[in-house]
């Protein structure tokens, strides 16, 4: 019969509302420094990604160009020639 009894405070024990615990003024501003810390990391990880996006997207883009103007350059007549350099 004891151990019937135990369960019961056993039962009551576990189904008792919880208070929640109460965090200390150094804990919170702990955590809203680490949250500030990780979002201004988070963020400068982003922004070094999309520069480095932007530059590969120039740099692709000038390549474009200057291959295009290697392509083109026998139509023109060379400028020294026409300077009279040549």
């Amino acid at each position: 019969m004891a151990a019937l009894n135990d369960l019961g405070g056993l039962k009551s024990n576990l189904f008792k509302a919880r208070t929640p615990k109460t965090a200390s003024k150094n804990e919170v501003l702990n955590d809203t420094l680490s949250k500030k810390l990780q979002l201004e990391h988070e963020t400068d990880e982003e922004y070094k990604k999309s520069e480095k996006e932007a530059h590969e997207k120039r740099m692709k883009k000038f390549r474009a160009y200057a291959k295009q103007i290697e392509e083109n350059d026998w139509v023109y007549t060379p400028m020294e020639k026409l300077i009279g350099l040549k």
